[in-house]
């Protein structure tokens, strides 16, 4: 399992890989995220298998 994350504040982008990180977890290095930012995760468990996430940073 694997995908990516891009992280958007205000007029900014950035995007980095989400990698397995243990057991059920997937981990991002070296986005920056704040309060209001808005996050879209990719997550693809094979070539046919796939979910995007949508959700913004309190």
């Amino acid at each position: 399992m694997a995908g990516t994350l891009t992280v958007l504040v205000g007029k900014d982008t950035s995007e980095a890989e989400l990698r397995p990180a243990g057991e059920n977890r997937l981990e991002a290095k070296g986005v920056k995220s704040g309060s209001g930012a808005r996050l879209v995760a990719t997550i693809r468990r094979d070539a046919a298998n796939r979910v995007t996430v949508r959700f913004v940073m309190k």
